[in-house]
């Protein structure tokens, strides 16, 4: 299988709309823009890269991972239907998302995956309200972590049938003070969360059993 280039292109989140105001404008700098459903947040040149819906269940809601071409999300579409796991083209979604083609999914574990292509950039450039910067534009949004039941059917999932990749793993002993990883680039990342060594999109699972937790990442390029 051909691998396309995928990266994370946004993350849905519910949860009180309130206090991820100031969690992310105030604390980190993201640029608020206040909808009638949900909050907003701008790092880059794209119109949105984080939303958050009110809700009292606090969590992940949904993921957008992006493609380049028409025909990488077809190839989605169809290695997906051919394993068993729903691929519905949802246009009205797509104009809430404000990408040029969407399809909807979602991991064994039940997360909520939108597969797209073409969000929208904007000409007004980003302003941070605390100045701060952020490296995203063709890297897309970064990084996320998901917690799942099953690592084995996620990592399945998101390498045989979606196409990344799997970069590294780490499994942590119970009672021990933990583990990190040194990055080629000489930085290190604490054992729960694990970074990618460039500037690609990475997904992080980690599994948390009554034995030792184990975690693997996984990479758009």
């Amino acid at each position: 299988m051909e691998r396309p280039t995928i990266r994370l292109g946004y993350a849905g989140f519910q949860g009180d709309m309130a206090q991820w105001r100031g969690f992310g404008s105030d604390l980190f700098g993201l640029q608020p823009i206040d909808g009638e459903r949900e909050l907003r947040f701008r790092i880059d040149e794209r119109a949105w890269r984080i939303a958050v819906r009110q809700d009292d269940d606090p969590g992940l809601d949904y993921i957008g991972l992006e493609v380049d071409t028409h025909e990488a999300l077809d190839a989605m579409a169809e290695r997906l239907r051919h394993h068993g796991h729903p691929a519905e083209e949802d246009p009205e979604l797509a104009a809430r998302r404000q990408v040029y083609r969407l399809l909807r999914t979602e991991s064994p574990d039940g997360t909520k995956i939108e597969l797209v292509i073409g969000g929208l950039t904007l000409s007004e450039p980003f302003a941070s309200p605390t100045g701060a910067t952020f490296v995203a534009g063709d890297a897309g949004l970064g990084h996320v972590l998901l917690l799942v039941p099953d690592i084995d059917a996620a990592l399945a999932f998101f390498v045989d049938v979606i196409g990344l990749r799997r970069s590294d793993s780490i499994e942590v002993v119970p009672g021990s003070d933990g583990h990190s990883l040194t990055a080629e680039n000489g930085t290190t990342s604490s054992p729960w969360r694990i970074f990618p060594v460039s500037q690609a999109s990475t997904i992080s699972i980690l599994k948390l059993t009554g034995s030792a937790p184990s975690a693997g990442s996984i990479t758009g390029q």
